[in-house]
């Protein structure tokens, strides 16, 4: 199903139990030797020992609001908290893909779970058909390996006895399109409620994007920029918002390059567009070969500083600080010695607001954390191997957004301009309305009435609008970033 829809929702919904419920609280993690870590006592417990689980940089997974896991996916299966496929939950992904990954996802950000009230989840996995895979994959020298499907899987918790079901299964948003193997995120819509979730393209620098609900998913127009142009090595990358939703950052293995956007979480639209050539260092302090190799990024709690994790280096950007010389500070080369260095992989902010960074290949014991991430420079923590495992298998942090960002209400906060300018600039009346309804601007905008559940109700560029035919009630009009807040009786 793919429908176009403007939707600006949940005006006078109190969300902030729901956007602020323990949803990151567990994260299942590891390699073989997997593990349930809780954030709220600090505890490492055994998911499983036996080799039987992979969770590599694709995998996610959620906890209800109170904080209890229930969800975990290593990205071709929907598991339960105990590591058993939820009815319906086996095989989520086109045979051919599960059977040449070996049953996990090994690309970043290929599952991401979105929650919602009433126990309903929905898991997202971008993946490829049969026919990619037979047909390129399998193919020696074929030169294409790509993804090509994006699917969404619906799960009710509260069926099966409490161990859930899904519902809705492998059902496309995206079919023969190219799609990056990595780099999706999802952000709250400024409801509180519904979810955004942005895509990105393979190869060119195109976003589709997505409106997740709890009754279905609504397709959106994709934004397109002319750069970065992303190579085709993609088999690493990142996609992340700053924890206020507002800003958009992502990075992808073969370009030394981050784009940068402004955030509108109400409308998902992207603008400020920034390309941010990376800074470089060496590979290790043996070899002078300069490092150009993005593989992560992560926002620091505050959102000044952007984290960039390459294979072998870790470097601080403050965004704001227009001077490059001051803007970027390198945390660290290698975090142990070099014979034992197992490269970087993904980057996640954790409920304790420490940054927590991946280990890309090989089975240790531990992982490295940036313990103090708002603070400038060396005092950003950089703590080398400091998130010890019980036994080898330390591998990448699940593929979480962030689950506690609230509402944003209403979904058109007015901008300096907007506060700056005079009330007279933008004149409705008579307000309370019962017949016309007339504007009085010289804003060259759309005048959109919405009602107070967010349903654009007319488009118009007239400054008349008949309301006679409109239940009573409350009301909103926009008009550019300016908005009014209309009674019609």
């Amino acid at each position: 199903m793919k429908l176009i829809l403007i939707i600006v929702c949940g005006f006078f919904v109190n969300s902030q139990v729901l956007a602020q419920g323990k949803y990151g609280h567990n994260w299942v993690l590891g390699r073989g030797n997997t593990y349930n870590y809780n954030f709220d006592n600090q505890q490492l417990l055994v998911y499983d020992t036996n080799y039987k689980f992979y969770f590599r940089p694709g995998s996610s997974c959620i906890s209800d609001s109170f904080g209890t896991l229930k969800i975990v996916s290593q990205g071709f299966d929907i598991l339960g908290n105990s590591g058993t496929p939820i009815e319906n939950g086996d095989t989520i992904v086109p045979v051919e893909i599960y059977i040449k990954q070996g049953g996990r996802s090994n690309y970043s950000q290929s599952s991401i779970i979105l929650p919602f009230t009433n126990d309903i989840y929905y898991v997202i996995t971008p993946t490829a058909s049969d026919f990619e895979v037979l047909n390129y994959w399998n193919v020696p020298n074929s030169g294409r390996a790509l993804f090509d499907l994006l699917l969404y899987h619906k799960v009710d918790m509260k069926l099966n006895g409490g161990l859930g079901k899904v519902v809705k299964r492998a059902i496309p948003l995206l079919e023969n399109v190219q799609l990056s193997k990595t780099q999706m995120m999802a952000c709250r819509h400024a409801n509180g409620i519904d979810w955004w979730l942005l895509k990105q393209a393979h190869d060119t620098n195109l976003i589709y994007k997505f409106l997740v609900t709890s009754d279905s998913i609504y397709t959106y127009q994709p934004q397109g920029f002319s750069e970065p142009h992303f190579t085709k090595l993609d088999i690493h990358g990142q996609s992340m918002f700053n924890p206020e939703g507002t800003k958009y950052a992502t990075v992808c293995l073969g370009i030394n390059q981050l784009f940068f956007a402004d955030f509108d979480r109400c409308t998902a639209q992207l603008s400020n567009p920034t390309i941010i050539n990376l800074a470089n260092h060496q590979i290790q302090p043996l070899d002078t070969t300069s490092e150009a190799a993005p593989r992560g990024i992560c926002f620091s709690p505050n959102g000044s500083f952007i984290y960039i994790v390459k294979g072998y280096n870790i470097f601080q950007y403050e965004w704001g600080e227009p001077d490059s010389a001051l803007a970027w500070y390198h945390v660290a080369n290698l975090d142990t010695t070099w014979d034992q260095f197992q490269k970087w992989g993904s980057s996640y902010l954790g409920p304790d607001n420490k940054i927590y960074i991946g280990n890309l290949g090989g089975v240790g014991k531990a992982m490295t954390t940036i313990d103090n991430p708002d603070i400038k420079g060396a005092g950003c923590g950089f703590c080398p191997k400091c998130f010890q495992f019980p036994k080898i298998g330390a591998g990448n942090p699940p593929c979480m957004p962030n689950y506690e960002l609230g509402a944003d209400l209403p979904c058109w906060p007015l901008d300096n301009d907007d506060v700056k300018r005079k009330e007279e600039d933008f004149v409705v009346y008579p307000n309370p309305a019962s017949t016309i309804l007339h504007i009085k601007t010289d804003l060259k905008k759309i005048r959109e009435l919405y009602n107070s559940v967010g349903q654009l109700i007319i488009s118009t560029r007239e400054n008349e609008i008949n309301v006679i035919h409109l239940p009573g009630g409350v009301y909103y009009l926009k008009c550019g970033n300016a908005a009014r807040k209309i009674i019609i009786d």
